[in-house]
Parts: C-alpha cells; sequence; structure tokens
C-alpha cells in the first residue's frame, strides 16, 4: 500500500528499478481474480479425473505385466510349457499305444498314450503318411473356391503391390500382395502364416504338385505274393503228382516233410520215422492231388 509523505526536494536521484509492494485491490480486479479462479477450479478437475483415468490405464498395464511375469516364473520353474503343435497321428500296434508326432522335420514324438480296446482292432487298410511341405497346411476349397494352403516363413520386405517372403527350405518368393493372405506378423523379418491358393504356390515353385499316390512295401508285397502264389501252387502241386508217379512205378512210398516239405522215402521196419532233414513226425503220404483222382494221404505215420 503506498506510504504516506511527500519527497523532499532536497533527495538525489541514484537509480530507476522494479519493486514488489502490496497493493489494496480495486472492485474489478476482484472480480478478475474470482473468474480466473473459477476456471483454475474447473481445470484442476478436469486434470484429476484424466489422471485417475490414467492411472486405471497404468494400473492395468501393470498388473498385466504382473501376470505375465507369473505365468513366465512359473514356467521357469516348472521348465515346460503347453504348446500347439501341428501333429500326425499314428497307431503303434506292436506297442499298442497311439502316438503323436511332430509333422514336420525330425518328425520328434510329442505325445503317446495306450490304445482303447476299440483302437487295437488293426484296420483293414494302411493309410500312407502324408508328405507335409515347408510346413503346409491344406485346406479344402469351399463352395467352387480354389483350394488353398497356408505356409509359413519369415515376410522379407513389402513393395507397391507385392511382399517377398522367405519360406525357410522352400526358398524366398516375391508373390503379389492380393494373392496372399498374411495371418500373424506385419513387419519385415517377423514370422508369419500366409494363405496361397495352391495353384499359385505350385506355379511360384513354392510346392511341387501331388504325385501319384506310391504303394507301400507292404502293399507290393502283398502284390508280389498275390501274382506269383497262384504260380508256386500249380507248380508244386505238378511236382507233386510227378513224384507220386515215379515212386509207384519205382515202387516206392514217397512222403513230404509237413514241417519242412523235404521229401522222405518211407522207412524200412525197425528206421526211425522221422524227417531225415529237421527230424519232424508231421510225415503224410505221397499221392495225386490233382483233380478228382486225387488220392493223398492225411494220416500221419
Amino acid at each position: 500500500m503506498p506510504v504516506s509523505g511527500r519527497l523532499s526536494n532536497d533527495s538525489h536521484f541514484i537509480t530507476s528499478e522494479r519493486i514488489t509492494v502490496r497493493q489494496e485491490l480495486t472492485q474489478s480486479e476482484k472480480a478478475e481474480y474470482a473468474e480466473e479462479m473459477s476456471r483454475l477450479d474447473a481445470k484442476i478437475e478436469e486434470l484429476e479425473e484424466e489422471r485417475d483415468r490414467h492411472m486405471k490405464s497404468l494400473k492395468k498395464q501393470i498388473d498385466a505385466m504382473e501376470e505375465e511375469r507369473r505365468s513366465l516364473s512359473k514356467i521357469v520353474r516348472e521348465g515346460n510349457e503347453e504348446r500347439e503343435i501341428y501333429c500326425d497321428k499314428c497307431a503303434d500296434y506292436n506297442a499298442c499305444e497311439i502316438v503323436w508326432t511332430d509333422a514336420y522335420p525330425p518328425h520328434a514324438v510329442v505325445q503317446r498314450r495306450p490304445m482303447t480296446a476299440e483302437e487295437r482292432q488293426l484296420p483293414l487298410e494302411k493309410k500312407a503318411k502324408p508328405d507335409h511341405a515347408v510346413g503346409e497346411q491344406t485346406e479344402a476349397a469351399g463352395d467352387g473356391g480354389q483350394e488353398t494352403v497356408t505356409l509359413s516363413g519369415t515376410i522379407v520386405s513389402f513393395a507397391e503391390d507385392s511382399i517377398e517372403i522367405d519360406f525357410g527350405e522352400a526358398g524366398t518368393f516375391t508373390l503379389n500382395s492380393d494373392a496372399v493372405s498374411i495371418e500373424g506378423g506385419q513387419e519385415p523379418g517377423e514370422q508369419a502364416e500366409f494363405t496361397i491358393e495352391r495353384n499359385v504356390a505350385i506355379e511360384a515353385g513354392i510346392i511341387q504338385p501331388d504325385a501319384e499316390s506310391q504303394p507301400t512295401p507292404e502293399e507290393q508285397l502283398h502284390q508280389i505274393v498275390g501274382e506269383v502264389l497262384p504260380m508256386a501252387l500249380e507248380a508244386a502241386a505238378e511236382f507233386h503228382d510227378a513224384a507220386a508217379d515215379l515212386a509207384d512205378g519205382l515202387g516206392m512210398t514217397l512222403r513230404s516233410c509237413g514241417t519242412c516239405a523235404h521229401i522222405n522215402e518211407t522207412p524200412q521196419d525197425g528206421e526211425d520215422d522221422p524227417c531225415a532233414t529237421c527230424g519232424s513226425n508231421d510225415l503224410p503220404n505221397y499221392a495225386p492231388i490233382n483233380g478228382v483222382t486225387s488220392q493223398r494221404a492225411a494220416s500221419v505215420q
């Protein structure tokens, strides 16, 4: 507030400067300050609400991170975790187990369990194991659409209308962006799943066309046996008749061993009876077996 009195005429000027003093407010100044106080109160309330929202958001983030850390801690402590693996489910009839193996090399065994009674029944046909090329999962075409394949790979780069993808052992390919559907990574260097029409993948050389299914070694063996066995049986029958006819002409009785098929002459009285080759007593008499005149003896002497 102003100090009473006046400056004498004998005072000397020193300098000009700003100093702080306390002065009484006018009514208009009081009204102006009161209005500013109200504006500040509203701003403070707004910032406090924003602070509360931000704190809630931060708390949610912190809680989520703490939960993730607890999960990781449990995994590290136990030394294992649950993972989804694309597998081939197989039946091991020797071990009487159902076995799941990784569908892709090195085809490690992922899980096994004992077979149920129903699963122990051997199927009539053996299914061929599919060849899962470069992480390929085939999806059937629907309603006239094109059949697609889903391949695992790494994004290399993007261009205006194309994408370059590294499919591992299959190689790196540049495809039209419209021909590829991406699930997972969206940036270069990230892993992702790429769904592509099968014919596009084949034309690009990413996968090979399905080859005609080849018979398994077991199926090939069955085929050979089916072709050869009738001829072998016919030859054996002809040999059997010829041997029987020769024995009749020489006044001999021949016997075929039922164990090793060695032909034995009927022993003289007092001689040992078993097969001379394997010692078996399964020695029926020889006689012609072809046609309606077959007279092969069925008894074991």
